[in-house]
Formats: C-alpha cells, sequence, structure tokens
C-alpha cells in the first residue's frame, strides 16, 4: 500500500498484491494438481443496504445480465437476523449470532475477532488463497469494535481506507471546505471509493485464477448513507460482473454470491411504512453454483434444489453452512483419492441447512427456528394496514399500546444510562401507523410505528394482544424496538465502550442536547 501526495490538492492512494511467501507456498501445492481437482473457489460481494426490491429498481441491468448471462438465482426469502451489518456477517462469515459470538470468541466490544471462526480460516488450512476488502471504517472496527491484531486474511488492506479517511478528512479541515459529508471523502484518487474496491478484487482474481481462492468484497458507502445512490452504480457494477463472466475458468469452477445486510432502515418512506418494513428484512441475495459442481455431483440435481430454495425462507448461517458443504465434498475428493476417510456431515442442523439439498421440505421453517430476532420477522398475513390508526382515538388497543411502548423505552434507561438520557414521551397522537401481522387463536400481532419526544425520534415494536376466549386479557411488547430515523448527534453523550452502548445509541436523546 502506499500514499502519493501532488502538490496541495491531490492525493493518491493505491495497494499492490505482492506475492506473500505463504501465498508462494499455495500456488506451489496447488500447482501440480489438475484444475478438474481442486476444490471450488468462493466468491461474494456486496452492498449495504440492499433490499431486493431496491435492488431490482436501482441496478436492473446488472441482475438481468446476472440472471440472463451468468445463470445466477434470484432468492426471494433471503431474511437478516437483525436490520444490521455485524449480525449479517456474523452469520455467513462464522456462522453465529452475536449471543454466540459473545460467548465464545469476543465477550466484550472491543475484544479483537482473532478468535473467531470465520469461514476463511477453515479455507486457508486446506490452502486457498484468501482475500477480504471492505470500504470504510470496516464493519469489524465500527463503533469501537475490537476488528483484528492480526491480519484476517491474506491479502487485506483496511489500513489504507483507514488513511485514506484520516489524511482527507484533514484535507477538508485545514483548507476550511464548507461542511461536506464523511463519506465524499472516500475516494483513492480518480476513483471512488467502491471503484476502488472492484477493480482491486478483479485484480485479485485475475492473478489468482489458477489457485483455489476465497474473495470478499463489500460496497459500504455511500450507499449505508445515501441508498437512494445505488442507482448511479448499475453501469459500474455490470462491467463488474461482465469481469467474471469473462474468468471462465474461474467461475466454473466457484460458487459466487451477492448479498446485502437489510434494506434501508432510516429514510422517511422506506422505515415508515409497511412495505419499508418488509424492505428493511429482506436483502438482496443471488448465487450462482459453478458448472463443474453441478456436473460432478448429477445426483444432487443441484440446479432443481436451486429453483426449490430459491422459494424458501433462508438466512445467512444457512450459507455458512453451505460453504462448510462446500468443503465436505472437497474433503470427500481427498479422501477417496487418498484411501482415506471423511468426517460425515450433516447438511441439515437445527438452525441452518446447506443450499446444496432441498430446504424445509415440509414449508415449517420459522423465524425462531433460524435464530431471526422476532423484532424483524416477516412470516406472516399481514392482514391489513390502517394509516388512520392514530387519528381514532376511541380505539382500545391504541390506549392500551402507547403507554406500554413509551414504558418499554424508558425501561431501556438503566442506572447507567439515566443520568444522561431524557425519559420519552409517547402520545397517542405520535402514532404514525400500525398494521395487524397476523391473527392467531389467542393473540393478534401489531408493527407499530411511532414518535417519541424529546428529539421527534421515530420507533417501530411488535406488539402482541393476548385474548381470553376472544377477549382482551393482556398486551406485551414482542422482541426489541427499532429506531427507523437517524439519531446523528442526539445520543452523542452514550459512549461506544460497549455493546450496551452500541445499543443504547438509537434509544438515547442526551439531556446536555437542552443547553
Amino acid at each position: 500500500m502506499f500514499y502519493t501526495k501532488c502538490g496541495e490538492h491531490h492525493m493518491n492512494f493505491e495497494a499492490n498484491l505482492p506475492i506473500l511467501s505463504n501465498v508462494k507456498e499455495k500456488i506451489n501445492h496447488w500447482k501440480d494438481i489438475p484444475k478438474n481437482s481442486q476444490p471450488i473457489n468462493v466468491i461474494i460481494f456486496g452492498i449495504d443496504t440492499v433490499s431486493r426490491s431496491h435492488a431490482y429498481r436501482s441496478i436492473p441491468k446488472t441482475l438481468k445480465y446476472m440472471t440472463d448471462k451468468m445463470g445466477f438465482s434470484d432468492f426471494l426469502g433471503y431474511h437478516s437476523i437483525v436490520h444490521s451489518t455485524a449480525s449479517a456477517f456474523r452469520g455467513f462469515l462464522m456462522g453465529m449470532t452475536e449471543q454466540m459470538v459473545v460467548a465464545n470468541c469476543a465477550p466484550k466490544r472491543s475484544t479483537p475477532y482473532d478468535r473467531c471462526p470465520f469461514i476463511w480460516k477453515d479455507l486457508d488450512l486446506k490452502k486457498y488463497v484468501t482475500m477480504y476488502i471492505e470500504d470504510g471504517e470496516q464493519t469489524f472496527n465500527w463503533g469501537g469494535q475490537g476488528g483484528f491484531t492480526m491480519k484476517p486474511t491474506d491479502y487485506y488492506i483496511h489500513a489504507l481506507f483507514t488513511a485514506m479517511g484520516r489524511l482527507r478528512a484533514t484535507y477538508f479541515h485545514v483548507n476550511r471546505v464548507s461542511k461536506v459529508s464523511d463519506r465524499k471523502a472516500w475516494c483513492s484518487s480518480k476513483e471512488t471509493a467502491p471503484e476502488f474496491v472492484l477493480r482491486y478484487t478483479k485484480r485479485y482474481l485475475k492473478k489468482f485464477q489458477n489457485t483455489p481462492l476465497f474473495s470478499f468484497s463489500w460496497l459500504a458507502y455511500p450507499w449505508h448513507d445515501y441508498f437512494y445512490s445505488l442507482a448511479t452504480f448499475d453501469e459500474e457494477l455490470l462491467r463488474f460482473v461482465s469481469f467474471l463472466n469473462s474468468l471462465e475458468d474461474l467461475i466454473d469452477n466457484s460458487i459466487l454470491v451477492f448479498l446485502s445486510d437489510h434494506g434501508d432502515r432510516s429514510s422517511p418512506f422506506q422505515s415508515e411504512t409497511i412495505e419499508g418494513f418488509i424492505e428493511k428484512g429482506l436483502p438482496v441475495f443471488f448465487i450462482r453454483f459453478p458448472k463443474r459442481l453441478i456436473q460432478k455431483y448429477p445426483e444432487m440435481n443441484l440446479e432443481e434444489v436451486l429453483k426449490i430454495n430459491s422459494q424458501k425462507l433462508i438466512g445467512p448461517l444457512d450459507l455458512h453452512h453451505t460453504f462448510h458443504h462446500l468443503l465436505h465434498l472437497g474433503d470427500m475428493e481427498s479422501s477417496t483419492s487418498n484411501n482415506g476417510t471423511t468426517e460425515e456431515f450433516q447438511p441439515v442442523l437445527a438452525d441452518r441447512t446447506s443450499l446444496l439439498v432441498p430446504v424445509d421440505d415440509n414449508n415449517t421453517r420459522s423465524c425462531e427456528q433460524l435464530r431471526i430476532s422476532p423484532s424483524v420477522c416477516l412470516c406472516g398475513k399481514f392482514l391489513n394496514s390502517d394509516n388512520n390508526f392514530k387519528s381514532n382515538g376511541s380505539s382500545q388497543s391504541l390506549k392500551k399500546i402507547v403507554p406500554l411502548v413509551q414504558k418499554g423505552l424508558n425501561d431501556l434507561l438503566t442506572p447507567e444510562y439515566a443520568p444522561i438520557c431524557s425519559l420519552w414521551s409517547v402520545k397517542m397522537s405520535d402514532v404514525m401507523s400500525s398494521t395487524v401481522m397476523n391473527i392467531g387463536n389467542d393473540t393478534i400481532d401489531y408493527l407499530v410505528q411511532f414518535a417519541a419526544n424529546p428529539g421527534n425520534a421515530h420507533f417501530e415494536a411488535r406488539v402482541t394482544e393476548v385474548l381470553k376466549n376472544g377477549i382482551y386479557d393482556s398486551i406485551i411488547l414482542k422482541g426489541e424496538f427499532s429506531r427507523i430515523n437517524r439519531y446523528r448527534e442526539q445520543s452523542a453523550c452514550v459512549p461506544f465502550l460497549t455493546e450496551q452502548d452500541k445499543f443504547m445509541k438509537q434509544f438515547c436523546y442526551c439531556k446536555s442536547n437542552f443547553g
């Protein structure tokens, strides 16, 4: 990695791809092994804050090329665990939820992730060349997280983006540039950061196309903050997937995944409508199985399996389990050629299923089974949406819901946060909309979106009304609250030291804001 400065106003950042000593060993390991005897490559590329619907609105040329020219399958039911990037990454890269990570490898927010079981560690042991590139602060470093003390993959250039952000921020400050979004500083030279990431990825794939490889490229900005700008990137993304398609030998031996973490969470239309609630929980997910895999295992009927699974409820844990299934198939090939044995692999577990086998034959999958938070779960009938509900002052349900959500918000202000955060107030007129999500034998589930003051903070909550013999008995909160507009500096008094601090950022209006 290097940085050059030309005069007072021009800065350039670049990163090379040297053949590292350990990478040289990997290349030598595979050089005499025929391509058709090498394991399947794993290539993942993703964009922050892209629902399936938003992808079709914004990058139609790219998606059409992927499906028509490359044979990608579009998964209609890929569901986020919760609406956060870190949760998505933990799911498909580690096969873990936040609670599992805390219990097993990173007990504190500041704990580095070095000990966590990333899929690239398993691939590294199998002599794969590995790469992880993400622009911006990076998911595992954002908000005071521990990141990595050791380089997690063979090629990892987070330091470049850290330097890029700091130097450009200093330039804007020193030169008294009027307030500019931090994300506009994310450019390497004449390229934007996303263009740089894709160019680096192309160089990596082309350079190591004859060696088993893992590639994970994530584009965070500007879409994390300005998700509508995705439409301007359709041509660039189309050029990238066209490049992939030109590396025929590579993609015929590679599983390709294009995905996102969640839909938009904070623009008014997307966050404060039932359509927006649905989009948040259904990120884009396209996958392509390589020809070699399909032809090598005709008994698995993989093309039909893809059609079946594309219509099912799927989560990040399923994708992680798919990667392990691929590793198992590779182990089986090695075991056969070496007359050895391999440990039995279970493609179906209680909370995950490999996408190489039919998922949920009995259509009994649930959010709870896949560890999807009940507050974001989309499984339901969506019976009606009543945006006039807020004006119906006689509604008995509304009269019970309002004090319940106000109490629920204020109960979050534990002794640690109560001295610095204001109490919330919610009125009947603050309810923006409500939707009956499902009606059971003795329950009615609602999605309620409402404002709270001070600060005009917008939240949504899942509420269950419990009936007894058809008559109201009680009402309870289901899962956690979600903040659906930006809190920006409203919670600046809350530090970024623990997971609880991160959680409370969205639920605190600092008393110091009153001056």
